[in-house]
């Protein structure tokens, strides 16, 4: 039987218990990571045979042991279950996934009606950042934060992270307050841009508190000062205490390069490589 999926708070959860996408640029990508994780864990092996001697018809099967062909049967008919009035399974078909470089041809059976391919490093690549794009709440106080705020966000967005949330997205008429509240409950990551006064703010303040009582990942990023040089009277404030026992990235200098390094960093703990 294919592995037990992890839990769903996981940052990285077995991707084969998502629902397929819509778009279908996006549902050949989910495909091919589904493949390769079940490659990794040895549910079934990367050498997979494809018979589609009939019209509109895929069978697919594992090289390996009876029960890695099995096993790939379920997931296709859990995830991709057969389409009747299309007469074919819902998932893309083997071409695309060639076609988009997740297969290579490796050889075809005696009778020519299977082929077998190998799922290609390009594949194994997509597990290599979150299967699905994490909820990031962004906290800063104006004063000290907005224009990073704003790199941050346009940053998350081009990993494809579709809506970091930052207060400008606030709708006018909206009780503000319970509307970043709600946010921040269901957010997976929390960042929250320190500077000088920053911790001084009751909003930042209010807004640690929720991600910490939210289960949030919590990362700072420090600007403009450090965890060891502000001031003496925000040491003593609950939310630096918090702060400082958990992730931090500081901005080291002033320069492009400096914010440049820290918003990789952030991408990093998140499960974003950056190269």
């Amino acid at each position: 039987m294919p592995r037990k999926p992890k839990s769903a708070k996981s940052a990285n959860p077995d991707p084969r218990t998502l629902k397929p996408p819509t778009i279908f640029v996006e549902r050949i990508d989910a495909f091919a990571r589904d493949l390769a994780y079940g490659a990794r864990v040895g549910d079934w092996t990367p050498a997979l045979w494809i018979d589609a001697s009939l019209p509109q018809q895929e069978f697919w099967s594992s090289d390996g042991a009876p029960m890695c062909s099995a096993n790939l049967a379920n997931y296709l008919d859990t995830k991709w279950p057969y389409d009747e009035e299309a007469n074919q399974f819902s998932h893309p078909t083997y071409s695309f996934l060639e076609a988009w470089g997740y297969f290579t041809y490796k050889y075809s059976s005696e009778s020519g009606s299977a082929k077998c391919f190998l799922l290609t490093p390009k594949a194994f690549a997509l597990l290599e950042k979150p299967a699905a794009p994490p909820a990031v709440f962004i906290s800063y106080a104006r004063k000290d934060g907005g224009v990073f705020a704003l790199l941050i966000e346009a940053r998350l967005r081009l990993v494809g992270l579709p809506n970091p949330f930052v207060d400008k997205n606030l709708v006018p008429g909206e009780t503000w307050q319970s509307v970043l509240r709600d946010r921040i409950y269901g957010c997976q990551y929390f960042v929250c841009i320190v500077g000088p006064e920053s911790l001084g703010s009751v909003h930042v303040q209010k807004e640690i508190e929720w991600a910490l009582a939210a289960g949030c990942t919590v990362i700072s990023i420090w600007h403009g000062t450090t965890v060891d040089e502000i001031a003496p009277g925000i040491k003593q404030l609950s939310a630096y205490r918090e702060l400082s026992t958990r992730q931090i990235i500081t901005v080291k200098g002033s320069t492009a390069d400096d914010y440049e390094s820290a918003v990789n960093k952030l991408l990093n703990a998140m499960g974003y490589p950056t190269y």
